[in-house]
């Protein structure tokens, strides 16, 4: 009687890994999220349009957010696992997260500057 070898079993990709890659999927989901949705919320005529920006701009910053925290938790797993394929796509991640989302609040904070000096 002849027995079938069991397939071998898949090495488990590390945390840090992971992580390293979703800190730079993160803003790649926020970039296709704004354009999906650049329609909806440019069209005022629209009655429920509040509650689409609302979740929108919530959702937005819950995935950069997601995706800044990922990529710092990575650099934590470099000394662990090796700097392949952790640090570049880590860092490449806290950039783009980081860069977002200071733009982000630079620009409410120029918004929030413009209209106090009009009124």
């Amino acid at each position: 009687m002849t027995t079938v070898p069991e397939p071998p079993k898949k090495a488990k990709t590390p945390f840090a890994k992971q992580a390293a890659r979703a800190s730079w999927v993160a803003p790649i989901c926020f970039v296709v999220l704004d354009g999906a949705t650049h329609g909806v919320r440019m069209d005022y005529s629209t009655p429920w349009r509040g509650p689409i920006v609302l979740g929108v701009v919530v959702l937005a910053l819950v995935l950069l957010v997601f995706g800044l925290t990922m990529g710092i938790l990575a650099l934590f797993g470099v000394k662990r696992h090796g700097r392949k394929g952790i640090l570049a796509p880590a860092v490449v991640g806290i950039c783009l997260n980081g860069g977002i989302l200071a733009l982000m609040v630079l620009g409410e904070a120029l918004i929030l500057w413009l209209e106090s000096r009009h009124r």
